[in-house]
């Protein structure tokens, strides 16, 4: 086992050992720092994630949004290329079904691109202070963005979601990692000097 698997074991333990009541009190810290930024204020195409396996969620956010008028999506496998991700639009009343990992995923033939988003909020399994990055170790969002490493474009801008007991040290840097803007968790935002 290297040392991304062990902290991706060590630090997936430690967010699934959060009871229902911090989940909930980490979750309204992350949003309401969110729904105050300028950057979501004016985002019109947002992708958000639905929380699994101990991630922080982002649902009230989502709640905001859709009485604001904002248009969300939610990241889907690309069954085209089974490697990449595609957004599908997320409304209240969506229907969902399991995708491979048993994440939900809204059934619906609306999509968009990921270049035309304007923000992308997603989960982290672990994450340092100069923007250090862990997911899951499947690559999804950075193949899906790794256009943002080929060309110099604005949007969409790219931000992580992190409790603040996912900190660490310091995560090991992969060539192919898609650099984020900042990382926010309940308690900080971090912006990242890329």
């Amino acid at each position: 086992m290297n040392s991304k698997d062990q902290l991706r074991k060590h630090i997936r333990s430690l967010r699934r050992q959060l009871t229902p009541s911090q989940q909930q009190h980490a979750s309204e810290g992350l949003v309401n720092q969110l729904r105050a930024h300028d950057v979501y204020q004016q985002s019109e195409s947002i992708a958000l994630y639905l929380a699994n396996d101990g991630e922080i969620s982002v649902q009230p956010l989502a709640e905001y949004a859709w009485q604001q008028g904002k248009k969300l999506y939610l990241p889907v496998l690309n069954a085209n290329t089974g490697v990449s991700l595609i957004f599908k639009r997320w409304l209240p009343d969506s229907e969902f079904e399991p995708n491979r990992f048993r994440i939900p995923e809204p059934v619906t033939n609306e999509t968009i691109e990921a270049q035309a988003l304007d923000l992308v909020c997603f989960p982290l399994v672990a994450f340092d202070t100069q923007g250090g990055r862990l997911g899951m170790g499947g690559g999804f969002y950075d193949r899906t963005f790794s256009f943002t490493l080929e060309e110099s474009c604005a949007t969409p801008i790219l931000w992580g979601m992190a409790h603040e007991c996912q900190e660490v040290e310091i995560v090991p840097k992969e060539d192919w990692d898609i650099p984020l803007s900042s990382i926010i968790t309940d308690q900080r935002w971090y912006e990242v000097k890329n």
